[in-house]
């Protein structure tokens, strides 16, 4: 039913500066706007090297909430401060697969990619990530984004 492909793999490990915050679902894309606004400035005033692209990480935490970590990987850096937290993510087993286009689909393609992954008889865990490949606005339908699920 599911017509989504997905590859298995290891995401490696990286240090993520980021901001947090729990929300419902309907307030991600909200909540994500308003983290990335502080951290622009936070990284050029502490003058942070970025190494990789954004990433929002959700923690599912039942009743239709999440932890939304919305940041960007860095080189070691600052300590966690001014509302920003610099963690060290570790390497997990998850599926992922690719969403080409504007973040007004995004819902859909994750409800078809964990269809995909429910019938392919893996069991996700309570973690997902979006890592935003190719950025050009939320409205593009040129924007690249890797979904991942950690597996359990």
């Amino acid at each position: 039913m599911a017509d989504v492909g997905f590859k298995h793999m290891t995401a490696e490990p990286f240090t993520f500066l980021h901001g947090k915050v729990e929300t419902g679902f309907d307030g991600i894309g909200e909540a994500g706007q308003e983290i990335l606004a502080g951290l622009e400035p936070f990284i050029a005033a502490n003058g942070i090297t970025v190494t990789g692209p954004g990433v929002w990480s959700y923690n599912q935490l039942g009743g239709g909430r999440v932890l939304l970590r919305a940041g960007v990987p860095i080189q070691a850096g600052p300590q966690s401060r001014d509302g920003f937290f610099v963690t060290r993510e570790d390497e997990w087993k998850c599926v992922s697969t690719e969403y080409l286009g504007s973040m007004a689909g995004i819902g859909i393609a994750w409800d078809r990619f964990i269809a995909a992954i429910l019938e392919a008889g893996l069991v996700p865990a309570k973690e997902n990530r979006e890592i935003y490949r190719k950025w050009i606005a939320m409205d593009s339908p040129e924007n690249v984004t890797e979904l991942q699920v950690r597996i359990a």
